[in-house]
């Protein structure tokens, strides 16, 4: 993309450089006559700017090469900025759904639990029998039952 807008310069610049050689023939018939003139006027001829083709083709290269490569990087800096754009929307859309899935592993969580979800209380683990309730209560290591203060009793 950079050299059409080399060759775009140059082509510029060639323009120019024929421009400053019909300003250069203009400043070269005003000095003669300046000079021609001048023991009556007192005015002395200024020093002519002579048309460089080379020159002003480089500078119109330079000039398109400079604009092509900005343009290049400001692509590139769209392109990252993009790109970085959509990595932050996909960070943010993967914590929602993490987020939603957590809420959807507790609700699951409570309603086996409480037995919402359509089976017994307590799914996750066999319901015990009564007697195997009762034998569960009866034994001495079981959270659940209450045991005297061994202390208290010395």
């Amino acid at each position: 993309m950079i050299w059409p807008l080399i060759a775009g310069g140059a082509g510029v610049g060639l323009l120019k450089a024929y421009r400053d050689q019909q300003n250069e023939k203009g400043a070269r018939e005003l000095a003669a006559v300046t000079a021609k003139y001048s023991p009556w006027t007192g005015m002395h001829p200024q020093a002519v700017k002579k048309a460089d083709y080379l020159g002003s083709m480089a500078e119109g290269a330079l000039g398109g090469a400079s604009f092509g490569q900005n343009m290049e990087m400001a692509d590139a800096y769209q392109n990252n900025l993009q790109a970085d754009t959509a990595m932050k929307n996909q960070i943010a859309q993967n914590q929602q759904l993490q987020a939603l899935e957590n809420e959807r592993s507790k609700n699951a969580a409570l309603y086996t639990v409480a037995g919402l979800d359509g089976t017994e209380a307590g799914a996750l683990s066999p319901r015990m029998t009564d007697a195997e309730m009762a034998k569960y209560y009866e034994d001495d290591n079981s959270p659940w039952v209450i045991k005297p203060d061994e202390k208290k009793k010395k």
